[in-house]
């Protein structure tokens, strides 16, 4: 809507202080600041109202629904929290993006408003559904329709279902003949996948290029399935680190503020030539919503924040998961997620060893999965565990920024 109100003014341009203004809408960097402070203001405005309706609603956290009595007994007294407050960073978001986001293109404008605009609508897609699942398992969970929620393959098949959809029509995107600024770019890097440290541009002869092996062509079902992967891992990593106050939101908000840099520099074609990274055309629509993410989750873990007064529920953290996940294929900086997300990635780990270690050969290497309730039973305290996974994660992302440079 504002890049919008930008080509309006430009269409009737009079001069004065409003031309100037509108002007600066026109910018990745301003809208995406702009849009950071929307969604803080309305998560923060919402937050209240939304806790008091969950209250009334009686939709609370059930402490009881782990295998362990000892971690049911230490979290015992958040039983009267409020969860399902993802709605807040959900709605923040779309509050965000309506606004921010240059939509023209969906209809039928310019080319580069057309990639940008069908990007951001993907990833707001893959979000919003997502969530609807989480919404639909946390309300199992609360109407006591199965202790654990909804079934673990029915919410897999479901994921799988939204993700494999996303990437057919990310595929068909990036098909498109104005997706990139030649036809021959768009031959060399639609499936190609983009490794850290490495320049796809110097791959492949000459003194200075790298080995064609190098350079992962994916075939297109081939290609399908990694991304389909990705955002289904993705989705669930986060929401097995959702189990402490402030915890996942926090990481989440260190990521997605990597991800806005690393969207905002291939969507530009200087910075995208000048780091030998694919340039990706319209892609700095999806850094204006890493940053409304950025702020929608700092205005969460306002309420959420040790003691927190609402948990997200898997309502938020599917619905942030996916979003990572779906970003990372859409810049094409799927294996850096493993960086920029490593805590997520050091939580899933924890419970995969945990299950297959005790189902082989009997023994437990933490002494609970996942990761951050391994320290809880060490005795270490809630809010230290995650003021250092927040370090962590602000370090992670701070390296995966750092390698863009390093190639």
């Amino acid at each position: 809507m504002l890049y919008e109100l930008y080509e309006i003014g430009r269409a009737h341009k009079s001069g004065g202080r409003l031309d100037g203004l509108l002007n600066l809408f026109q910018y990745v960097t301003v809208r995406g600041g702009v849009a950071a402070c929307i969604a803080i203001l309305a998560g923060l405005a919402l937050g209240g109202s939304v806790i008091r309706w969950l209250r009334r609603r009686r939709i609370r956290e059930r402490t009881e629904k782990s295998d362990s009595p000892r971690l049911d007994e230490m979290h015992r007294t958040k039983s009267e929290t409020p969860t399902m407050g993802g709605l807040v960073i959900l709605v923040a978001v779309l509050a965000a993006a309506i606004l921010c986001v240059n939509w023209g293109g969906l209809l039928g404008g310019e080319p580069v408003a057309f990639c940008g605009g069908y990007y951001a609508l993907l990833v707001v897609s893959v979000m919003v559904w997502m969530g609807l699942i989480g919404m639909i398992d946390d309300r199992m969970k609360l109407l006591e329709i199965r202790k654990k929620g909804m079934r673990l393959w029915t919410k897999l098949a479901l994921q799988c279902a939204v993700a494999l959809g996303a990437s057919l029509l990310l595929l068909w995107l990036r098909e498109q003949p104005d997706a990139w600024r030649t036809a021959g770019e768009g031959e060399r890097y639609r499936t190609l996948l983009t490794l850290p440290f490495v320049r796809p541009d110097t791959a492949g002869g000459g003194e200075k290029g790298l080995p064609d092996w190098l350079l992962l062509d994916l075939p297109r079902v081939v290609f399908v399935l990694f991304t389909t992967v990705v955002i289904v891992s993705s989705t669930n990593a986060v929401n097995l680190a959702d189990g402490l106050d402030g915890l996942a939101v926090g990481c989440t908000i260190f990521v997605a503020l990597a991800y806005a840099v690393i969207a905002y520099v291939t969507g530009n074609t200087g910075f995208a030539d000048a780091l030998g990274l694919p340039y990706i055309r319209g892609a700095g629509e999806v850094a204006i919503l890493c940053a409304a993410v950025a702020g929608a989750g700092a205005a969460f873990l306002w309420f959420n924040a040790h003691p927190a007064e609402v948990f997200m529920g898997d309502t938020g953290s599917l619905a942030l998961g996916g979003f990572l996940g779906t970003v990372a294929v859409v810049v094409k900086q799927e294996v850096l997620l493993i960086l920029a997300g490593g805590i997520f990635v050091a939580e899933a780990l924890s419970v995969l060893v945990q299950v297959v270690s005790f189902r082989v050969w009997g023994k437990r290497v933490f002494a609970i999965a996942p990761l951050h309730h391994h320290f809880q039973f060490k005795g270490w305290p809630e809010s230290r565990i995650v003021i250092r996974f927040w370090i962590i994660a602000g370090l992670l992302a701070l390296a995966s920024v750092a390698t863009l440079k390093v190639r």
